[in-house]
């Protein structure tokens, strides 16, 4: 190692690099979706009613010699079947609230809290 400059003396350092390979995985944690029947749009409602208004499928499934049990999981399957058909899903997400200069504040001001009581 030669000094840039002229006159200049090279000092030896007692820092010594240390080179280290890291191999880290980091996962972003992906909220969860839910998926949703869309019951709010008028359209879809009303081919529900017409779909469930003239049929006798949700008393035949309290008509055979079942246990009650599996006679009103077999009427929840024929709900979703109508519901299938007559309303379309929707995906909501959580959304994160969007960080301002006050949340920020805040967080440090929790941080802070945190600090002092440990």
């Amino acid at each position: 190692f030669n000094p840039a400059k002229k006159g200049k003396k090279v000092k030896e350092s007692d820092h010594n690099p240390l080179e280290m390979d890291l191999n880290l995985k980091s996962y972003q944690n992906k909220s969860e979706r839910l998926e949703l029947y869309n019951f709010k749009c008028r359209e879809n409602q009303e081919t529900f009613f017409k779909l469930t208004n003239g049929t006798k499928k949700f008393t035949e499934c309290f008509h055979d010699g079942k246990k009650f049990e599996q006679q009103t999981n077999h009427w929840m399957k024929t709900l979703d079947s109508f519901f299938q058909q007559s309303f379309n899903k929707i995906r909501v997400t959580e959304k994160k609230p969007k960080e301002t200069e006050i949340s920020k504040l805040m967080e440090k001001r929790k941080q802070l809290k945190t600090r002092i009581r440990n």
